[in-house]
């Protein structure tokens, strides 16, 4: 019975928090559509976060992605991407206990007229993992899974930022006559 009364009291709890919160106007947020397309990805075809980036939007039913930069509206170029690896703590015999990975996405947009949307913009994630040389090799394959994740990390960062590029807005802040038109200020 206790287990039942329990059960009951969370449910009551949950339901009213619940009313509460949609009674109150309270959603997720959508996520907000891509406005630069169709667009061209200037990046080598052999990179994988290239390849990465190019799956992560196509997934986007908004965008369209070119083959050729000509036909495309914008051109999102991929200045670079790396991992740096640092030592992070050693142990009092000297020996290596965390690292710091970090991964460096740099990216600029451009309009069809070559004009810059975006100027060069760095997106860094990091994480620090432990490091044991009993377990190098097991080691290195867990840094491995993690650059992965950290490269798709970058990708959501990346297209986040794309998310908030306003195709009539430039990056020093004038805006075009469709924006004055709608009543929107700076």
């Amino acid at each position: 019975m206790r287990l039942y009364n329990l059960t009951l009291h969370q449910l009551i709890v949950t339901s009213t928090l619940a009313f509460v919160l949609v009674g109150c106007g309270f959603h997720l947020r959508e996520q907000q559509p891509i406005l630069i397309t169709p667009m061209f990805i200037e990046a080598p075809e052999q990179q994988v976060f290239a390849r990465m980036l190019r799956r992560a939007l196509r997934e986007h039913a908004e965008v369209t992605l070119t083959t050729s930069a000509k036909d495309a509206k914008y051109r999102l170029k991929v200045i670079s991407e790396g991992l740096e690896r640092k030592i992070q703590t050693l142990s009092t015999d000297g020996r290596v206990r965390e690292v710091t990975l970090r991964d460096s996405i740099v990216f600029q947009v451009f309009t069809q007229a070559g004009d810059e949307l975006l100027p060069a913009t760095t997106l860094t994630v990091e994480r620090i993992v432990s490091y044991d040389e009993r377990y190098a090799l097991a080691k290195v394959n867990d840094e491995a899974m993690v650059y992965k994740e950290m490269q798709e990390d970058g990708i959501r960062l990346l297209i986040l930022r794309l998310n908030a590029l306003h195709p009539n807005v430039s990056h020093d802040g004038d805006q075009s006559k469709d924006n004055a038109a709608h009543g929107e200020q700076k």
